[in-house]
């Protein structure tokens, strides 16, 4: 996943009064330290936190997902956080779900619509860096939704493929090795 890469600098955000935004704002630290009393109080107090990013372009979604914190990441989505956001590497949230083998965190941004092929800058899918863990029911997630965009399409007699093509190749892409 991602390059070592320098990440490009944070611009100076204007709900900070142009003072230095720290790549470790409050609602980074809560979800990090899997501290849901701060985290709470972070969106009650900044709502709008939801659409921070990082030095390394991550978001609080991203943030959350590599943490395993399955709650917080079902409440940043309620509050409208964007769940196909790419950091400085392209990777989305479910890159890092699918790494750290979080299939939790994975099922909630899937729920959420997130698209679970997305390749980052150096052409991976999730799948590819997944963890053994979770890389059986992320591709048998992928197939699934694969199959019900392939059945409503039928049902709605759409002759397009509702993403099954992209979705079937990724999955014959992938290796069914575990």
């Amino acid at each position: 996943m991602g390059g070592q890469k320098k990440p490009a600098k944070k611009k100076k955000s204007s709900s900070s009064g142009g003072a230095k935004v720290s790549s470790q704002t409050p609602v980074f630290g809560s979800i990090e330290d899997g501290d849901a009393e701060e985290f709470a109080e972070c969106l009650a107090r900044t709502p709008q936190c939801v659409h921070e990013t990082n030095k390394n372009g991550w978001t609080p979604a991203h943030q959350a997902a590599f943490s395993g914190e399955v709650e917080m990441l079902k409440t940043l989505i309620a509050r409208g956080a964007a769940v196909d956001k790419r950091d400085h590497d392209g990777d989305t949230p479910v890159h890092y779900a699918a790494a750290q083998g979080e299939m939790d965190c994975i099922r909630a941004l899937a729920d959420a619509g997130c698209a679970l092929e997305l390749k980052d800058n150096d052409g991976e899918t999730p799948v590819d860096v997944a963890s053994k863990a979770v890389k059986k029911d992320l591709k048998a997630l992928i197939k699934e939704r694969a199959e019900r965009a392939e059945k409503k399409g039928e049902e709605e007699g759409v002759g397009g493929d509702g993403g099954v093509e992209e979705a079937a190749a990724t999955l014959a892409a992938a290796s069914i090795e575990d």
